[in-house]
């Protein structure tokens, strides 16, 4: 409804601020919907600085997911990211996936849902909905899979030079 979000603009306001918002959805960018708040405070005294800000356009790219998931996997990657039989037919018989299927495994001509930090490390019941899926490659039998490293890095925006090798193992 709105009302923590224009309580916190009325504090900022109440604190001689004047404020500004607007939401912004990665997927004007990126292959992914993500929808972010984004609150600019500007000190009321500042007029000229107040009068000549404008939030950034976005351009409406449109991208998909299938331009950033990779095709050639080694074997041993695709089988750390194919999910178990078992876990698979849960995820199938999730209500998430019988609402929403495509929240549970992605199409290639859209954008991905929202990553999470516990990606990829189950999700059941209510949270099922935040372990999508790529659908399997071109073999008939082929299972689908999580995302890579390098595919979860690619929807979040990060180049290809990032290197991500700092944040492989276990968490600190």
């Amino acid at each position: 409804e709105g009302r923590a979000l224009e309580t916190v603009l009325e504090e900022v306001r109440l604190s001689g601020y004047r404020v500004a918002h607007r939401i912004y959805n990665s997927a004007s960018l990126l292959p992914q919907k993500r929808k972010r708040l984004f609150i600019v405070a500007i000190r009321s005294d500042l007029s000229e600085v107040c009068e000549a800000y404008r939030f950034p356009w976005l351009p409406e790219l449109k991208r998909s997911l299938g331009e950033i998931v990779q095709t050639r996997l080694s074997k041993p990657e695709l089988d750390s990211l194919v999910p178990t039989s078992e876990r698979l037919f849960r995820l199938r018989e999730s209500k998430a996936f019988k609402e929403s299927p495509e929240d549970v495994i992605a199409k290639l001509s859209g954008p991905a849902a929202p990553l999470v930090s516990s990606y990829g490390q189950g999700g059941s019941g209510q949270f099922v909905r935040y372990t999508q899926l790529v659908p399997g490659g071109e073999e008939e039998d082929a299972s689908p899979r999580r995302y890579s490293s390098r595919e979860c890095a690619r929807l979040q925006g990060f180049p290809e030079s990032f290197s991500y090798q700092a944040c492989e193992g276990p968490r600190a």
